[in-house]
């Protein structure tokens, strides 16, 4: 019954109907009776490996599914299954930018792994870290900083030590870092956890490429250019030898690497990098979706660099356009970041009345970012 019942929610989701509510409606009627802790474990590790590759609403429906046939919690090994779905599917939610959502879900998660009769202080790390994820996504330093050093912490008290683990932790306390414009003591935490990644170990390799890119970065806006390129060139080896290709990592290497060049003044380079980057989320996600914000500033940005204007407009409004309402913080950075631009582009115009409005509602945004930045 599990078999024809997962074939049949497959076809519902290829033909692009609403699969995950019926799987919560499923999940309500038939808990008892679809009960395969099996199914579940492996439905939740194929949902992480799509999450890691960019196929979000995939994973969130295989995330669904396992919870489907776990069904009702009933012994401590469920507990913790549970708490992984609940983590995993939270994770999901940071990256498509649903932070309400995910924050829920990670508080559930620690709850459960905090109250069960026999915590694992390594499952409790790993709940501190994703929440930290949505801390810094949040914009929230402190609050990212401390959730960080929590992970570190519990991490240090399992009864195994993960390097690859407090790795991840060291890679985001520098990007807490980078956030504040801290480019150099960054580098300190890129370069420490660095130190943490063992090369021998395979499950390294993911690890080591998001920190080779945030320590990139680093580099570029501290002037370090020698540096950022030899951590990019490392990065894409280690990609090439991926099994499957990693698209998300491949996108963020690209992003980078125009950085890097406009930095360079090689503007025409680094626009043919965006591009290749955007290209890549256009393959993956909704062709709506805000994930491709930055690419759209970034081109926008180039091309008014360039002297395009037609094609700096065009840019910097699809960035505004998909940032929609939201109040995110990186979404208000992004549309003050096409605003400014797009007066740029008025002021060149000599289209006054224009350039001042865009700078008005540049002054908006980060105003509203600064009373979120307060709260």
């Amino acid at each position: 019954m599990n078999k024809v019942l997962f074939a049949f929610l497959s076809i519902l989701f290829c033909l692009n109907l609403n699969a995950s509510a019926y799987c919560k409606h499923l999940l309500t009627a038939n808990r008892d009776a679809l009960k395969d802790t099996s199914l579940a474990k492996n439905f939740l590790i194929e949902a992480s490996k799509l999450g890691n590759s960019g196929q979000h609403q995939l994973a969130l429906f295989k995330l669904d599914t396992a919870e489907l046939f776990l069904g009702e919690v009933l012994s401590y090994f469920d507990s913790l299954l549970y708490a992984k779905i609940c983590q995993v599917k939270g994770d999901t939610y940071t990256r498509i930018q649903n932070l309400g959502e995910a924050m829920m879900l990670q508080e559930k998660a620690l709850k459960i792994r905090t109250h069960i009769s026999r915590p694992i202080k390594r499952d409790i790390a790993e709940s501190w870290y994703s929440i930290s994820n949505i801390y810094l996504q949040s914009r929230k330093i402190d609050e990212a900083k401390n959730s960080f050093n929590k992970a570190i912490n519990y991490y240090y008290e399992s009864d195994e030590l993960d390097s690859v683990k407090i790795a991840n932790c060291w890679l985001g306390l520098g990007r807490v870092l980078r956030q504040q414009d801290s480019f150099y003591t960054a580098k300190v935490h890129f370069k420490k956890g660095s130190e943490f990644l063992n090369a021998k170990n395979s499950n390294a390799h993911w690890s080591r490429v998001s920190l080779n890119f945030s320590y990139a970065e680093c580099c570029i806006f501290s002037g370090d250019m020698l540096l950022a390129d030899t951590l990019l060139m490392e990065a894409q080896l280690i990609l090439s030898k991926f099994e499957e290709r990693q698209w998300i990592l491949e996108a963020q290497i690209f992003s980078c690497k125009a950085l890097l060049e406009s930095q360079r003044c090689n503007y025409d380079l680094a626009i043919k990098y965006s591009l290749e980057g955007l290209n890549i989320y256009k393959t993956l996600i909704p062709p709506n979706s805000p994930l491709m914000v930055p690419f759209y500033v970034s081109l926008g940005a180039l091309y008014f660099i360039k002297d395009d204007s037609p094609k700096a407009k065009e840019y910097l409004e699809k960035g505004i356009e998909l940032s929609g309402n939201s109040t995110q913080p990186n979404d208000l950075i992004a549309k003050a970041q096409c605003t400014i631009n797009l007066a740029g582009l008025f002021a060149e115009r000599q289209e006054h009345e224009k350039a001042i409005a865009a700078i008005q509602q540049a002054l908006t945004y980060l105003s509203t970012l600064n009373m979120l930045n307060t709260n």
